[in-house]
């Protein structure tokens, strides 16, 4: 009987090995990401300097863009905070407040495009994932009166993306 037990103790053990009767399962993991357009937009003034006396006065600013690698965006300009209808202007704050000048913005160095006002009519571009420079034409019409004084006006930048 000693023999039996011993026997079948052995067996059992050998049974119950886990590396001999040991099973697998295997499943795929998706992996799946997103990637969304993201701009954002700092400027750098549109400045005019001295105003001549008589005849145009001309200025650039820039506005930089950021946006993700292949989203698109359109960048509009609104009229600014001192408007007469559509028309942008500065207004003088020293030494003489309230007299103002006419100016508009364009979207070429020729000053023949204006830059609009909805992504319509503004500017549209494809993001590079780096920064894109957009140089803003501004002109003040001459034949204007003017007034001694230090003029300014701010004008909102729009990126739709």
């Amino acid at each position: 009987m000693k023999k039996y037990f011993v026997g079948a103790t052995a067996l059992a053990c050998a049974l119950s090995s886990g590396s001999a009767w040991a099973s697998t399962q295997t499943a795929s993991l998706p992996v799946t990401a997103t990637i969304s357009n993201v701009c954002s937009v700092n400027t750098l003034p549109l400045a005019f300097g001295q105003v001549a006396v008589s005849g145009v006065t001309n200025g650039t600013g820039t506005i930089n863009v950021t946006c993700t690698s292949g989203g698109t965006f359109d960048i509009s300009l609104d009229i600014g905070q001192n408007p007469l209808g559509a028309q942008r202007r500065v207004v003088s704050n020293t030494p003489v407040a309230g007299s103002f000048l006419n100016y508009n913005i364009y979207t070429d160095s020729g000053r023949t495009n204006p830059w609009g006002t909805s992504p319509v009519n503004g500017v549209n571009g494809t993001g590079t994932g780096s920064v894109i420079g957009y140089t803003v034409y501004g002109q003040i019409p001459g034949g204007q009166p003017i007034v001694v004084g230090n003029y300014a006006d701010t004008v909102t930048v729009t990126v739709t993306y």
